[in-house]
């Protein structure tokens, strides 16, 4: 708040970085605010987390107390936007880096190819983002430098990844073009890459690296395919089903040219397949 109601010259940028709601500490759970301790205690649970064992029974109120927490953050900083008459001219974007999926996946909280997991919140307003609505695209978050640079009016260089996310807003042909794909990579349970699009999520890892703890890997195998049109919350892995092997070999496809445009080596991708 000091820094956003301090006189300023130029043009600024302000990134702010909290650690909760991730569970950093010795206590081994999610400690909320005390204004909000035992305010969740009957929430709402996600249809993913309450069909699979887990920790969310014991963890999401804290949970929930703590993203409450962040919100009223975010409310402080816009009520100074707005003292200072700025507000109209920023462009505000509240983004997290990952989701929970409070043990269901792997015993994990975040390392897996889920929603749970690779799905974040990602929530912009400002100059340029002026009407109200929801994008149904795939973006990822190398989409956040380009999408600021360009609201700001500077060029993003070509050499970034990433594009603005700008056009999707006002254009529904933006949208038609729009090429709704995000590559992922997990690291320290697996070592993984996967990608998720509008309809499938699929991802590859290397089964000889030990608790992912490796940078990369030249040689993955077939780990998750999961329908997210007929299976949104991800409950029955299709790998090595014979009846998926066309779209399974597009997908694989896919991710080794991801992997290539990230700048890691050429892979190869094992099929696994499975007959009755």
């Amino acid at each position: 708040m000091q820094f956003i109601e301090q006189k300023h010259d130029k043009p600024w940028l302000l990134f702010l970085s909290q650690l909760e709601p991730h569970r950093q500490n010795d206590v081994d759970a999610f400690v909320p605010p005390k204004r909000y301790e035992g305010k969740y205690v009957d929430p709402h649970i996600p249809e993913d987390l309450r069909k699979l064992p887990g920790n969310w029974r014991s963890r999401i109120p804290g949970y929930y107390g703590c993203v409450q927490a962040i919100d009223d953050c975010v409310g402080t900083l816009v009520a100074a936007l707005e003292k200072t008459g700025h507000i109209d001219d920023s462009v505000v974007l509240f983004f997290s880096d990952h989701g929970c999926t409070f043990r269901t996946r792997f015993g994990e909280y975040k390392r897996s190819p889920h929603d749970s997991s690779i799905r974040v919140p990602f929530v912009i307003a400002g100059p340029g983002f002026g009407q109200s609505a929801v994008i149904d695209e795939v973006v990822s978050l190398v989409d956040l430098t380009p999408t600021l640079l360009d609201a700001a009016g500077i060029r993003p260089p070509s050499r970034m990844r990433g594009k603005p996310l700008g056009p999707l807003a006002p254009d529904p042909d933006a949208r038609k073009a729009w090429d709704s794909t995000a590559y992922f990579q997990i690291s320290q349970s697996i070592c993984g890459r996967g990608i998720r699009t509008r309809e499938w999520c699929y991802c590859a890892f290397d089964p000889s690296v030990k608790h992912g703890n490796a940078e990369h890997s030249e040689h993955y195998q077939d780990f998750a395919l999961y329908s997210i049109a007929s299976d949104p919350n991800e409950m029955l892995n299709l790998v090595g089903r014979p009846e998926y092997k066309d779209i399974a070999d597009q997908l694989r496809e896919e991710l080794r040219k991801r992997i290539i445009a990230a700048g890691e080596p050429e892979p190869t991708i094992t099929l696994i397949l499975y007959y009755a």
